[in-house]
Protein backbone atom coordinates (compact mmCIF):
# COMPACT_ATOMS: atom_id res chain seq x y z
CA UNK A 1 0.00 0.00 0.00
CA UNK A 2 3.08 1.97 0.91
CA UNK A 3 4.51 1.78 -2.41
CA UNK A 4 1.42 3.04 -4.49
CA UNK A 5 1.19 6.21 -2.57
CA UNK A 6 5.21 6.53 -3.40
CA UNK A 7 4.30 5.96 -7.09
CA UNK A 8 1.24 8.09 -7.72
CA UNK A 9 3.38 10.78 -5.59
CA UNK A 10 5.62 10.47 -8.22
CA UNK A 11 3.35 10.61 -11.06
CA UNK A 12 1.34 13.65 -9.65
CA UNK A 13 5.07 15.38 -9.52
CA UNK A 14 5.97 14.45 -13.16
CA UNK A 15 2.39 15.86 -14.93
CA UNK A 16 1.92 18.99 -13.39
CA UNK A 17 0.23 21.47 -15.38
CA UNK A 18 2.04 24.39 -16.92
CA UNK A 19 1.64 27.51 -15.38
CA UNK A 20 -1.07 29.73 -16.91
CA UNK A 21 0.33 33.74 -17.09
CA UNK A 22 -2.19 36.56 -16.53
CA UNK A 23 -1.47 39.68 -18.90
CA UNK A 24 -4.04 42.58 -18.33
CA UNK A 25 -3.65 44.52 -21.73
CA UNK A 26 -5.87 47.73 -21.28
CA UNK A 27 -7.53 48.35 -17.93
CA UNK A 28 -9.96 51.36 -17.74
CA UNK A 29 -10.15 52.79 -13.98
CA UNK A 30 -13.19 53.90 -12.42
CA UNK A 31 -12.43 57.39 -12.14
CA UNK A 32 -11.44 57.91 -15.91
CA UNK A 33 -12.40 56.69 -19.64
CA UNK A 34 -8.82 56.54 -21.04
CA UNK A 35 -7.86 53.35 -21.51
CA UNK A 36 -4.41 52.32 -19.76
CA UNK A 37 -2.16 50.26 -22.09
CA UNK A 38 0.37 48.16 -20.19
CA UNK A 39 2.97 48.99 -22.79
CA UNK A 40 5.81 47.00 -20.73
CA UNK A 41 3.53 43.38 -21.74
CA UNK A 42 3.03 44.20 -25.07
CA UNK A 43 7.39 45.13 -25.68
CA UNK A 44 8.12 41.60 -24.31
CA UNK A 45 5.51 39.91 -26.50
CA UNK A 46 6.61 37.97 -29.51
CA UNK A 47 5.62 38.66 -32.98
CA UNK A 48 2.45 35.80 -33.11
CA UNK A 49 1.68 37.29 -29.83
CA UNK A 50 1.66 40.87 -30.97
CA UNK A 51 -0.16 39.74 -33.90
CA UNK A 52 -2.86 38.47 -31.61
CA UNK A 53 -2.95 41.73 -29.81
CA UNK A 54 -3.13 43.80 -33.51
CA UNK A 55 -5.89 41.46 -34.44
CA UNK A 56 -8.21 42.72 -30.91
CA UNK A 57 -6.62 45.91 -31.55
CA UNK A 58 -8.61 46.05 -34.75
CA UNK A 59 -11.98 44.17 -33.32
CA UNK A 60 -12.48 47.05 -30.78
CA UNK A 61 -11.23 50.49 -29.92
CA UNK A 62 -8.72 51.46 -27.48
CA UNK A 63 -9.36 55.48 -27.39
CA UNK A 64 -9.86 56.03 -31.18
CA UNK A 65 -9.81 59.17 -32.65
CA UNK A 66 -10.31 58.42 -36.32
CA UNK A 67 -6.57 57.85 -37.30
CA UNK A 68 -4.99 56.47 -34.39
CA UNK A 69 -6.17 53.93 -31.55
CA UNK A 70 -3.85 53.88 -28.52
CA UNK A 71 -3.18 50.04 -28.68
CA UNK A 72 -2.38 49.70 -32.34
CA UNK A 73 0.08 52.71 -31.46
CA UNK A 74 1.37 51.07 -28.38
CA UNK A 75 2.33 47.95 -30.56
CA UNK A 76 4.52 50.19 -32.77
CA UNK A 77 2.09 50.38 -35.90
CA UNK A 78 1.51 53.69 -36.54
CA UNK A 79 -1.72 54.33 -37.42
CA UNK A 80 -5.17 52.46 -37.01
CA UNK A 81 -5.44 50.24 -40.30
CA UNK A 82 -1.70 50.82 -41.33
CA UNK A 83 -0.11 48.87 -43.84
CA UNK A 84 1.65 47.26 -40.87
CA UNK A 85 -1.13 46.58 -38.70
CA UNK A 86 -2.58 44.93 -41.69
CA UNK A 87 0.38 42.98 -42.47
CA UNK A 88 0.85 41.45 -38.58
CA UNK A 89 -2.56 40.35 -38.98
CA UNK A 90 -2.22 39.02 -42.47
CA UNK A 91 0.66 36.55 -42.05
CA UNK A 92 -0.53 35.22 -38.95
CA UNK A 93 -4.49 34.81 -39.58
CA UNK A 94 -3.98 33.27 -43.01
CA UNK A 95 -7.66 32.17 -44.57
CA UNK A 96 -9.28 33.34 -41.43
CA UNK A 97 -12.65 35.56 -42.64
CA UNK A 98 -13.26 38.28 -39.42
CA UNK A 99 -8.98 38.60 -40.27
CA UNK A 100 -10.38 39.22 -44.51
CA UNK A 101 -13.02 41.38 -43.49
CA UNK A 102 -10.81 43.65 -40.62
CA UNK A 103 -8.29 43.99 -43.66
CA UNK A 104 -10.75 45.08 -46.20
CA UNK A 105 -12.27 47.84 -43.92
CA UNK A 106 -9.04 49.08 -43.07
CA UNK A 107 -9.22 48.20 -39.58
CA UNK A 108 -11.18 51.27 -38.82
CA UNK A 109 -12.75 52.22 -35.76
CA UNK A 110 -15.02 55.14 -35.19
CA UNK A 111 -13.39 57.89 -32.61
CA UNK A 112 -14.76 57.56 -29.31
CA UNK A 113 -16.41 61.56 -30.17
CA UNK A 114 -18.70 59.60 -33.01
CA UNK A 115 -22.46 58.74 -32.24
CA UNK A 116 -21.12 54.96 -32.93
CA UNK A 117 -17.95 53.42 -31.15
CA UNK A 118 -16.36 50.55 -29.59
CA UNK A 119 -14.01 50.61 -26.57
CA UNK A 120 -12.53 48.11 -24.69
CA UNK A 121 -13.00 48.51 -21.21
CA UNK A 122 -10.52 45.87 -20.33
CA UNK A 123 -8.54 43.16 -22.13
CA UNK A 124 -6.86 39.97 -20.63
CA UNK A 125 -4.38 37.41 -22.18
CA UNK A 126 -4.13 33.97 -20.06
CA UNK A 127 -1.03 32.88 -21.75
CA UNK A 128 -0.33 29.07 -21.23
CA UNK A 129 2.44 27.70 -23.77
CA UNK A 130 0.92 27.75 -27.41
CA UNK A 131 -2.85 28.51 -25.96
CA UNK A 132 -4.06 32.14 -25.51
CA UNK A 133 -7.53 32.91 -23.41
CA UNK A 134 -9.22 36.22 -24.00
CA UNK A 135 -10.99 37.91 -21.71
CA UNK A 136 -12.69 41.15 -22.06
CA UNK A 137 -15.43 43.64 -21.92
CA UNK A 138 -16.15 45.92 -24.60
CA UNK A 139 -18.06 49.44 -24.07
CA UNK A 140 -20.64 49.61 -27.23
CA UNK A 141 -21.94 53.13 -27.51
CA UNK A 142 -24.88 53.53 -30.77
CA UNK A 143 -26.26 57.48 -30.13
CA UNK A 144 -27.28 57.45 -26.68
CA UNK A 145 -27.85 53.47 -25.66
CA UNK A 146 -24.98 51.89 -24.30
CA UNK A 147 -24.30 48.18 -23.87
CA UNK A 148 -21.53 45.67 -22.85
CA UNK A 149 -20.13 42.32 -24.27
CA UNK A 150 -18.05 40.23 -22.27
CA UNK A 151 -15.92 37.64 -23.96
CA UNK A 152 -16.71 33.76 -22.97
CA UNK A 153 -13.37 32.89 -23.01
CA UNK A 154 -11.96 32.79 -26.91
CA UNK A 155 -9.06 30.99 -27.88
CA UNK A 156 -6.31 31.37 -30.24
CA UNK A 157 -3.42 28.47 -30.49
CA UNK A 158 -0.49 30.05 -31.54
CA UNK A 159 0.80 27.29 -34.45
CA UNK A 160 3.64 26.38 -36.40
CA UNK A 161 1.46 27.93 -39.63
CA UNK A 162 -0.04 30.15 -37.99
CA UNK A 163 -2.68 31.40 -35.33
CA UNK A 164 -6.09 29.34 -35.13
CA UNK A 165 -8.52 31.61 -33.87
CA UNK A 166 -11.32 29.03 -31.61
CA UNK A 167 -13.85 31.26 -30.75
CA UNK A 168 -14.86 34.74 -32.45
CA UNK A 169 -17.85 36.03 -29.64
CA UNK A 170 -16.61 39.56 -30.38
CA UNK A 171 -16.88 40.29 -33.89
CA UNK A 172 -20.47 38.03 -33.80
CA UNK A 173 -21.72 40.14 -31.65
CA UNK A 174 -20.88 43.31 -33.73
CA UNK A 175 -22.25 42.23 -36.42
Amino acid sequence: MRKQFVILGLLSTLFVRSQVVSVDIIEVSNKSTTSNINKAAIKNFSEPMKAIVAYYAALAGSNCDGITCDLTTALGLGNQGSDAHKAIIQKYFKGDKTAESLIINNCYLPPTTASFYTNYEYLRFLIEENKVIIQYRVKIKNKEVIRYVESENDEIWIEPNGLKVKKKKLMQTLK
